[in-house]
């Protein structure tokens, strides 16, 4: 009997039904995937999925490393050899122990006193052990995806009071050490991630890349590239470290490239980045390059900066400023509670005095507020799951609708704010979008000379994206 779980029976009509003995030893669960051949008094394997010409060693982490890297094995079929075999391994280390603990005993046994065990009993128990590891092995597997998703560092498991609280949760679980849980198990854990990632692409119609740098705590300088499918989904597929490398538009253009050719260039529709300039330089090249391929700013990125843009304006920053005054007295010493019960007179205390009175200073404070409600609310919208690129536009227009509302020169600056970040991000797909989107048709009443001026950015866009069809 296999001492690993069975398939389900969508896979194991795709594998082959292994013997129970081979050259005496029982075969393991990979060799389901592989037909034994003999070559030199050797035992080698050859893939029955891709059927390569020359046979490989017939040890497990041989053959596992040609399931993992095998383009013709079905996906589903890698994830549970892999996962057979990760389970197998636990179950013999488990075994040896026993094995191990039996031959070190000091207590004899009189054979006469043993009761015989039936061969159904016997069934019984080892499918029940089998369970008992076969769950044990999927939650040392959550335990660890779970201690990454939250930042946990793996020491926990060795915490006393951590092994105390699992054990009160379920006595027969035993919590893997730190070492188990930093190596085969964090392995285990990668591989099938791997695999659900490759999955993913794979049953992707279309693929977005989007890509930025940032700086981790050690100061080396990443790009990550991040690939977004079907139902929006999205997973992180590479971080490159650019430590020695110039981040010139060549530079990021080679290296985006390079991720493109491994998801396939006739899946990827749209690039995005943001707006630094060399970006700007890269994905002018790579749409010439690839004119079926749309190159898009992100567009929560560039309000984050307008609202830059704005706290900079002296309208607003004086303002702020003298917030923070009055803040910062109040939380700076105890002595400033004391100060105003005792309504002392010292300068620092009469210059708050007199902001608190000014009509001017609170009523700028309110007008910045009713501002950077909507603003700061922008990139949260446009950063959320199902934000469209319509969406981004409404909210664009709706920045701008509010900046009408503001006084004097802070308003002219705005504005001008505004449209040199739409001139920056702008690409004709953003209008296209908004005009055809269900959700604002009905509320739309456009002025003919923009629905021209569209009509013909949509004909532009399209001939380019779809050369040989007649626009």
């Amino acid at each position: 009997m296999p001492n690993w779980p069975a398939p389900s029976p969508e896979i194991q009509h795709l594998l082959r039904i292994l013997p129970s003995q081979c050259s005496g030893h029982p075969l393991g669960p990979l060799w389901q995937a592989f037909n034994p051949i003999k070559v030199d008094k050797k035992t080698k394997a050859t893939c029955i999925f891709c059927k390569h010409e020359n046979p490989i060693s017939g040890t497990a982490a041989v053959m596992g490393a040609h399931i993992k890297k095998c383009t013709k094995i079905p996906l589903n079929v890698q994830i549970y050899l892999i996962n057979a075999q990760e389970f197998q391994n636990q179950q013999n280390n488990i075994q040896k122990s026993l094995e191990f603990s039996r031959s070190s005993s000091d207590i004899s046994i009189d054979s006469t006193s043993i009761t015989p065990i039936s061969s159904q009993d016997l069934i019984v128990t080892m499918s029940n052990n089998n369970q008992f590891l076969l769950d044990s092995y999927k939650s040392n597997q959550l335990l660890l995806e779970g201690m990454i998703e939250g930042g946990v560092p793996l020491s926990l498991v060795d915490a006393l009071k951590f092994k105390e609280f699992i054990y009160s949760i379920n006595s027969q679980y035993h919590l893997p050490a730190r070492r188990q849980l930093s190596s085969h198990i964090l392995d285990n854990v990668y591989d099938n991630v791997q695999l659900s990632i490759q999955e993913f692409i794979n049953k992707s119609d279309w693929i977005t890349i989007a890509t930025d740098g940032w700086t981790n705590i050690r100061q080396d300088h990443l790009i990550n590239y991040i690939v977004i499918g079907k139902n929006r989904k999205s997973e992180l597929i590479k971080v490159k470290d650019t430590h020695g490398e110039s981040q010139t538009s060549e530079t990021i253009l080679h290296d985006l490239v390079e991720v493109m050719t491994e998801l396939g260039i006739e899946k990827i529709s749209t690039i995005i980045t943001d707006e630094a300039a060399n970006y700007i330089r890269m994905k002018t090249i790579l749409v010439q390059q690839y004119p079926k391929i749309l190159a898009l700013p992100c567009v929560a990125h560039e309000s984050n900066l307008l609202v830059g843009d704005m706290l900079k304006h002296t309208y607003m920053k004086s303002t702020i400023t003298l917030a923070l005054k009055i803040i910062t007295y109040l939380r700076k010493s105890i002595q400033a509670i004391q100060f105003i019960r005792d309504r002392a007179c010292n300068n620092t205390f009469r210059e708050i005095i007199s902001i608190l009175k000014n009509d001017t200073f609170w009523s700028q404070l309110e007008m910045i507020i009713q501002i950077l409600e909507l603003y700061s609310l922008v990139p949260i919208i446009l950063e959320s799951q199902y934000a469209t690129i319509a969406d981004a536009v409404y909210l664009w227009c709706r920045m701008q609708k509010i900046s009408y509302t503001i006084y004097d020169n802070f308003q002219n600056y705005i504005i001008s704010r505004i449209k040199y970040r739409w001139q920056r991000i702008y690409n004709p797909v953003f209008l296209i979008s908004w005009l055809l989107h269900p959700k604002y048709f009905l509320a739309k009443v456009i002025h003919p000379e923009l629905l021209t001026f569209v009509k013909k950015e949509a004909s532009t866009l399209f001939s380019r994206l779809f050369p040989d069809k007649d626009i």
